[in-house]
C-alpha cells in the first residue's frame, strides 16, 4: 500500500485457513469432527479484512481470496459467511437430556457491505471422505466451491484443474473487480504429496501458470496487488 512493492509473496505457514470464527468447523458430512487443521489463526482472512478495513480510504474496497490448497478452506469460508447476520445453534447434553441453545452470530470486517465486497474461492479435492468433508461445488455469493474428485489420470487432471480455473473461476473474479487479491496458497494438491491421498494431482508447471492467471488479473483490476501466502 505505500508503493514499494506490487505483490508479495509470504512464506510464512500456514495460511490459516481451517481456522473459523469459534476455531473449529464442524461440516454436514461429519458433524461430529471438526478441526483447525494445522491452524490457529485464519492469517489470509485476517488480512483481507485489515486490507479492507484499515485502507478504504486509499482505494481498497473489494478483497477477493482465492484459496488452492487440496483441502477446503472451510474456516475462511466460516469467516466470510459470517459477514452477513445468522444464527448459530449448539447442542449441550446435560442430566436431563440436551439442549439446544441459538444464538445470533455477526463479525463484520467493516459494515453491512462486506458480502458483496468480500469473494471466497476454493478449489479442493472432495468426496470419499477427504478432509475436512465440506465443500462441494456450488456459487453463493461470497463463496464459490468447486470440489475436485480423486484423480484417474493425473495429466488429464491437472488439465481439467487449469480448465475449472480458466473456464469457471477467473470469470467470477473478473466481474467481481477486486481491489486486493489474496491466494491461500496451499501447496498440498501436488502430486508427489501424499498427504493428498490422491485427489488434485499436480505439478509445479500448475502453480506458475495459475500464478500468472492471477496476477493478470490483479494488473488489469488493482495495480498488480497481489499476495500469496
Amino acid at each position: 500500500m505505500a508503493g514499494e512493492c506490487q505483490n508479495a509473496f509470504c512464506v510464512v505457514r500456514p495460511p490459516g485457513h481451517h481456522a473459523g470464527p469459534r476455531g473449529q468447523v464442524t461440516a454436514e458430512d461429519d458433524p461430529d469432527g471438526g478441526s483447525h487443521g494445522f491452524c490457529l489463526f485464519n492469517n489470509v482472512a485476517v488480512a483481507a479484512a485489515y486490507a479492507r478495513h484499515m485502507y478504504r480510504h486509499k482505494g481498497i474496497q473489494r478483497v477477493a481470496i482465492l484459496d488452492f490448497d487440496v483441502h477446503h478452506g472451510n474456516g475462511t469460508e466460516a469467516l466470510v459467511r459470517n459477514l452477513e447476520p445468522t444464527t448459530v445453534t449448539n447442542t449441550f447434553p446435560t442430566l436431563f437430556g440436551d439442549v439446544t441453545l441459538e444464538s445470533p452470530s455477526y463479525k463484520p470486517w467493516l459494515d453491512e457491505t462486506d458480502s458483496d465486497n468480500v469473494l471466497f474461492v476454493s478449489l479442493h479435492g472432495y468426496g470419499h471422505g477427504f478432509y475436512p468433508s465440506s465443500g462441494r461445488t456450488g456459487a453463493d455469493r461470497p463463496v464459490f466451491n468447486v470440489g475436485w474428485p480423486l484423480c484417474k489420470d493425473k495429466n488429464q487432471a491437472s488439465r481439467d484443474w487449469r480448465t475449472a480455473w480458466r473456464n469457471a473461476v477467473m470469470p467470477a473474479l473478473k466481474d467481481f473487480k477486486p481491489d486486493m487479491i489474496f491466494l491461500s496458497c496451499g501447496l498440498d494438491g501436488h502430486r508427489k504429496d501424499e498427504m493428498n491421498h490422491g485427489f488434485v494431482c499436480l505439478q509445479e508447471t500448475d502453480y506458475e501458470w495459475l500464478t500468472e492467471q492471477v496476477v493478470e488479473v490483479a494488473n488489469v483490476h488493482c495495480q498488480g496487488q497481489c499476495v500469496v501466502v
